[in-house]
């Protein structure tokens, strides 16, 4: 199994299903990092029913974009999605649509646009499931380095708790960020500096915590989860070149 296909499907089918999102649409040629926002099973999910409907309004284009990746791109197989769909959050009779596209043999790519506004309604769920990342309280107070130590901390205590063995060397490797890549709707993403020497702190720690098992990281706190879900407003900055300027804060 590829790292981008593992990454794609943990942030895919852990959180949301089918949303996938600027995260990991980059032509096959970028290694995602793992997403940091966790939500407990038992919790409700915030802002359901908006979520519901956003996903509601654009099934059909999440249903032709996963019959592509399963009948034209082919890193993904029918069984493998229907496996993870009891896992879908929002998206209730998703998997048939993607089951009767594929089987007719025949599906139509998403045009460009089609691929934007597929983004964008992801972008808006990402939101309504994360609202840390718009907390100003916290974000007014992040840094760059804190935020690579709460994910290096989260990452490594799964790995030495690991009993489905699903690490293997190198898949550290997916936290790291290029300097520039397109999106499948074809809009380059130049990256920020600040955000590629995260990651490669992030992968430096992580390592450093399962290398040392003698000395294995503590669990994250309500409060250091919080603080970890909102480092993803980092990571939008650059989803797009005309997006980040607007951003308040830099985290430096």
């Amino acid at each position: 199994m590829s790292k981008k296909y593992m990454y794609g499907l943990l942030l895919c089918f852990l959180v949301l299903g089918a949303s996938f999102g600027y995260f990991f649409q980059i032509n096959g040629k970028r290694d995602t990092a793992p997403r940091t926002l966790k939500l407990a099973q038992a919790e409700p999910l915030p802002n359901e029913e908006e979520i519901n409907r956003i996903s509601r309004e654009i099934m059909d284009l999440k249903a032709r974009y996963w019959a592509e990746r399963v009948l034209i791109k082919k890193d993904v197989t029918l069984a493998e999605l229907k496996q993870n769909s009891i896992h879908w959050i929002g998206d209730d009779g998703l998997y048939p649509k993607i089951e009767q596209i594929v089987k007719s043999s025949h599906v139509s790519p998403l045009t460009n646009e089609e691929q934007r506004r597929l983004d964008e309604a992801q972008n808006k769920i990402q939101h309504l499931l994360n609202p840390d990342m718009d907390d100003e309280a916290i974000l007014s107070t992040l840094t760059q380095q804190e935020c690579a130590e709460l994910s290096a901390r989260y990452w490594a205590l799964r790995v030495l708790n690991d009993e489905k063995k699903w690490y293997y060397k190198g898949w550290e490797d997916g936290f790291l960020e290029p300097k520039e890549y397109y999106t499948e709707s074809g809009d380059k993403i130049v990256n920020l500096d600040r955000n590629i020497k995260r990651k490669e702190e992030i992968k430096r720690l992580f390592l450093q915590y399962i290398q040392d098992p003698q000395n294995p990281p503590s669990a994250l706190t309500t409060a250091e989860s919080k603080r970890e879900n909102a480092c993803q407003y980092f990571d939008e900055q650059v989803a797009s070149i005309t997006r980040y300027p607007k951003y308040k804060y830099t985290g430096e």
